[in-house]
């Protein structure tokens, strides 16, 4: 049984997720974006991964197209296609350094994110590897709270597990 270490730093929630939680075809489907990343298929148009590549882990950045933005009483659209609203680190080796990694960009950015996404406490590395350590950005709070958790529980683990598989 393989065993994901997975670590929300916003909210220091710790949990182990089993690779047999998801099936193979839920992870064979996200092994075209391991290389470079690019658009997730339907029915989640809209969201893209980038994607940064390390000798022993890699840093996800989950962007969406548009975000709403209620300006004079309307609703309209801005594109932030380059502000994510998570970010994650899958490592697989070298877990002090990848967690730095992903804690120095927690700690530069934890000022400018919303009371209800930022941890009172600092966050603890997931400690065994492989891990996923995910970081809600200050544009997290555009993407309906059932969607963030959806990235957040079920498409970043998948992802981790399709990485892993590939790597």
């Amino acid at each position: 049984m393989e065993l994901l270490s997975v670590t929300v730093l916003n909210t220091g929630q710790n949990r182990q997720t089993t690779r047999e939680a998801f099936t193979e075809a839920q992870i064979d489907a996200l092994n075209f974006l391991v290389p470079d990343g690019g658009n997730l298929p339907a029915p989640h148009e809209g969201f893209r991964l980038e994607l940064h590549h390390g000798s022993s882990g890699i840093l996800v950045l989950v962007h969406y197209e548009k975000t709403p933005l209620l300006k004079d009483g309307v609703l309209t659209w801005i594109d932030h296609k380059e502000a994510p609203l998570l970010v994650a680190k899958v490592a697989w080796d070298n877990g002090e350094e990848n967690w730095k990694e992903i804690e120095n960009i927690y700690l530069k950015t934890g000022d400018g994110l919303p009371a209800d996404f930022a941890s009172c406490e600092a966050p603890e590395s997931p400690g065994n590897l492989p891990w996923l350590a995910i970081m809600r950005s200050q544009f997290g709070n555009v993407c309906p709270p059932t969607m963030l958790c959806w990235l957040e529980e079920v498409l970043l683990p998948t992802f981790a597990f399709s990485i892993l598989a590939n790597g």
